[in-house]
């Protein structure tokens, strides 16, 4: 599943900060089995940004991602019911 979406995000054509979100919400879509706990996504940028090095995410901004993910995720689940 997470192919799939990968295959049709068109990342190569946004910033990091346009695809973090929905990178989170295709990761916790994923793992869907284990939606009933508390999700901690990890995430670590590499780009023209950071010169090309890898940099960690601060906790804040990857919970605001994980939050956000989820929000849209429960979202399309009341839509789809």
């Amino acid at each position: 599943m997470a192919r799939n979406e990968i295959e049709k995000g068109k990342f190569r054509e946004q910033t990091c900060a346009e695809a973090m979100p929905k990178i989170a919400k295709m990761l916790l879509k994923a793992q869907d089995e284990a939606r009933e706990k508390k999700q901690e996504l990890e995430l670590v940028v590499l780009s023209s940004e950071t010169n090309w090095t890898s940099r960690i995410v601060e906790r804040a901004q990857a919970d605001a991602i994980t939050h956000q993910a989820q929000n849209e995720i429960e979202n399309e689940d009341e839509e789809m019911s």
